[in-house]
């Protein structure tokens, strides 16, 4: 689909009900900014170097979409659900996201200098505090699950997922998944098995990449529940 396609089914819209675009696939590099884009339903659509710049695409689906590159300058996205997207590059530059609805989007990469947000903006603020202590918890090999204090000075990151980053963690607990028994030390689940956690020491990563976007890069991996750390 291109834009003169899309021009010709928003001109034939006759309502407010939703235009259903699930599962298209855009030219690559289409142009597609100052449109009216409002209630648009993107489930699953495909497009690379998308521009939906000052269009307005508010309150529209993108649930499983996966736009590379896509382009929403100064776009009107008030009220749209970003989820489970892949939009590695993407420019959210002046974007107006107030109330948009973020989860489990892939942003790598990606640019949000000036994107506006407000309190109804779901899932787009850091799950894990942002200032101060707080506990974190992890699995590892044979069903260990590892208690962290992440202290007040660590540095800590995470994107619309749920898994967290942080630069530095106390051991404070390692027991069973049903915490019957207990254990002093574990080994991390990462690839190379050979970072290990010792009850009462802190742990420090390799390296720490602050970048929040970026979600399989470095630093200490973990989740903010023991529900969802056993669950990985």
């Amino acid at each position: 689909m291109n834009r003169l396609d899309l021009e010709k089914i928003i001109k034939e819209r006759k309502n407010e009900d939703f235009i259903d675009l699930k599962k298209v696939e855009f030219e690559k590099g289409s142009d597609l900014s100052n449109l009216d884009l409002h209630r648009i339903d993107f489930t699953d659509a495909l497009g690379e170097n998308i521009d939906f710049s000052n269009s307005n695409l508010s309150e529209s689906i993108f649930t499983g979409s996966r736009f590379e590159y896509v382009n929403f300058d100064s776009a009107n996205l008030r009220k749209a659900v970003l989820k489970s997207c892949d939009m590695r590059y993407a420019n959210f530059h002046n974007a107006d996201c107030r109330g948009t609805h973020f989860e489990c989007t892939i942003m790598e990469c990606s640019n949000h200098e000036g994107i506006i947000i407000d309190d109804e903006t779901k899932n787009y603020k850091m799950h894990c505090p942002e200032t101060g202590a707080f506990l974190g918890y992890k699995k590892c090999f044979n069903d260990l699950l590892v208690t962290l204090l992440i202290p007040a000075d660590a540095r800590r990151v995470c994107s619309t997922t749920r898994p967290c980053r942080c630069d530095k963690a106390k051991v404070i607990n390692i027991t069973s998944m049903d915490y019957k028994e207990h254990y002093t030390e574990a080994w991390s689940l990462c690839a190379s098995g050979d970072f290990k956690y010792t009850l009462g020491e802190y742990v420090f990563p390799d390296s720490f990449n602050p970048d929040r976007w970026m979600e399989s890069t470095h630093g200490i991996h973990f989740w903010m529940t023991p529900e969802e750390a056993k669950a990985y």
